[in-house]
């Protein structure tokens, strides 16, 4: 009978045990999901993280190119200020020496 009594008890305990090996089991399962599932986001994560660096690569070399362009363009401005105000200044000069050449002229003949 103690015999019987001991058997069932292990019996009891085994199924005990069981119960606990297959809880935490399932437990483990919702773990290695849940860990999953973080894995996958944080791979989505530097998936946009790249992409989001590419386009921000991207964007700062047209910003270069168009910094360069306007420079290049801002030059060209200079120079064309430049000569615009040459070519103003000699048309100055040429209507200055006009203007005196037909002064001495004016003179020259007053003064026959």
């Amino acid at each position: 009978m103690r015999l019987d009594k001991e058997i069932e008890s292990l019996k009891a305990r085994n199924k005990t045990l069981e119960l606990r090996v297959e809880s935490e089991r399932k437990e483990r399962e919702t773990m290695e999901s849940k860990h999953d599932a973080m894995r996958d986001e944080r791979d989505k994560a530097l998936k946009e993280c790249a992409k989001q660096q590419k386009q921000a690569s991207t964007l700062k070399e047209t910003v270069d190119k168009i910094t360069k362009e306007n420079n290049a363009l801002s030059h060209a401005a200079e120079i064309l200020k430049t000569v615009t105000g040459q070519s103003k200044t000699l048309e100055y000069i040429k209507h200055t020496r006009k203007t005196e050449k037909v002064e001495t002229q004016a003179k020259e003949f007053y003064e026959l």
